[in-house]
């Protein structure tokens, strides 16, 4: 996390790289989870580091249903934010 939610962080950045990293080539949920419905399986985003409008017309939702009918979600909004 660079700042809170709510307000931008102080400071200017030059150039952010964000990877995730798995053991081994090919991860998957546990068994007892699932993409929601609606979940897109390619998140784009623009040079800027917003979303690619022309991908996405507005904010992003992840979501991870599990099946005791938990859900866990995250939202990526249009310039980039992640709630």
């Amino acid at each position: 996390m660079l700042s809170p939610g709510n307000r931008a962080w102080p400071g200017a950045i030059d150039n952010l790289s964000v990877s995730a990293t798995a053991a081994r080539d090919e991860s998957r949920l546990p068994k007892h989870a699932r993409f929601a419905a609606g979940t897109p399986a390619e998140v784009r985003f623009a040079p800027g580091g917003g979303l690619d409008r022309s991908v996405h017309r507005g904010p992003v939702e992840l979501a991870v249903e599990f099946d005791d009918g938990r859900r866990s979600s995250i939202v990526v909004g249009l310039f980039g934010t992640v709630e």
